[in-house]
Order: C-alpha cells, then sequence, then structure tokens
C-alpha cells in the first residue's frame, strides 16, 4: 500500500524516528515504485544519521529520477554544510533550471551559488549569480552588500563603494554594507569617515568580530 507507506514516512520523518523511516523508504524502493520519493527519504535520513556519503549518494539518486527542489534543496544545503562549495555550487546551477520553482527560491538558489563561488575566490561565477538573484529582487540588499565584500576583496574599489551604498539605500542598517563602506573610506584615507561606519555596523551588530 505505497500511499500508505508515504503517508507513514512523511509522518515518521517529522517525528525524528529515522530508523523506523529508512525501513519504510526501502520498503518502497523495493517496490520500485516512487523511486524519487524513496531515495530522497533514505537521503534524509541517512544524513541525520551522519552518514553523509550516503546521504549524498542518495540525493544525487533522487534526482535522476525526479529533480525536485526539495532534492536539490537537501543535497545543496548537505554539501555546503561539508565545506564542498565548488559542488554545491554546481548543485545550484542545475537547480535553477528546475521547471516551476518560482522566483523566490530561485533567487535564493542565485544567492547561495554566488556565496559559495565567492568563498571560492571565484569573482567572475559569483558576480554572476550575484546579479542574476539582483535581477529577481533588484532591492535586495543583502546581494549588494554581498557584491560589496566581493569587489573590495578583488580590489575594485570603485565598485565596493557603489555597492555598498547601494545596499545602504535599501537598508540604512545593513551591517556588512556599513562596514564595506567603512573598509572602503579607509583605502581612501577618509579615516573619520571610515571611523564612523565601523561604529555604526557595531550599532547594528555587536556581535561582529
Amino acid at each position: 500500500n505505497l500511499p500508505m507507506l508515504e503517508q507513514q514516512g512523511e509522518v515518521l520523518l517529522e517525528a525524528g524516528d529515522w530508523s523506523l523511516a529508512k525501513n519504510v523508504y526501502k520498503a518502497i524502493l523495493n517496490s520500485g515504485e516512487k523511486t524519487a520519493l524513496a531515495h530522497y527519504g533514505l537521503a534524509v535520513c541517512a544524513e541525520h544519521e551522519g552518514k553523509i556519503d550516503g546521504a549524498i549518494r542518495h540525493y544525487e539518486e533522487s534526482i535522476a529520477y525526479q529533480p525536485t527542489r526539495v532534492s536539490y534543496q537537501g543535497l545543496a544545503s548537505l554539501l555546503m554544510r561539508s565545506g564542498r562549495d565548488l559542488y554545491a555550487a554546481e548543485v545550484l546551477e542545475r537547480a535553477v533550471n528546475v521547471r516551476d520553482i518560482g522566483d523566490s527560491l530561485r533567487f535564493e538558489f542565485h544567492k547561495a551559488a554566488g556565496n559559495c563561488y565567492s568563498r571560492l575566490l571565484k569573482t567572475y561565477e559569483s558576480e554572476r549569480h550575484y546579479k542574476r538573484a539582483m535581477a529577481l529582487r533588484p532591492d535586495a540588499d543583502e546581494i549588494q552588500s554581498n557584491l560589496a565584500s566581493l569587489y573590495l576583496n578583488s580590489g575594485r574599489l570603485d565598485d565596493a563603494l557603489r555597492a555598498s551604498q547601494d545596499a545602504l539605500a535599501s537598508n540604512p542598517k545593513n551591517s556588512t554594507a556599513l562596514f564595506v563602506l567603512g573598509l572602503c573610506e579607509q583605502r581612501m584615507n577618509e579615516k573619520e569617515k571610515a571611523l564612523a561606519h565601523f561604529i555604526e555596523s557595531l550599532r547594528v551588530q555587536i556581535r561582529n568580530a
């Protein structure tokens, strides 16, 4: 009774009973039906049991049978937490092409891919994804502040200055943009302005080391 097994699997996942959920999803897998769902359930169980390689394998199998939003999200999130940013970025680049995921989630996928490439110091790829995210949400100050940091780290002072100012125009309390703006001013030898922006950044986020 696949509908009953599917319902049981969902309940057990929500309850965090990974052992029983795993048995249910193995039964679904052995039926030869709902293969993508079965691999997704097994991936979630393996992830919570700390079996990272097994979880990745099941997420990949689930996507191979039926690319879905939740499978891509699960795989990308696991890869990022595991420090596998390049693989995560490649997964996210495939995820943005899934039909009917909506602009809101597509924005998040581009943002996450940009963050992955930024950590890998791949400026061109990171900027490309950030700009695609901006095309979906032009008022996204967090993307502008990420761009500002990216530009500053790449030595593009004028671009970093403009991006930080654009972020603050959307959100005057963006602590990252305030900090990057201060760094830009420091490099321009405008030390009093820089100090004022560092202080304001700390007022917004006092725990910013």
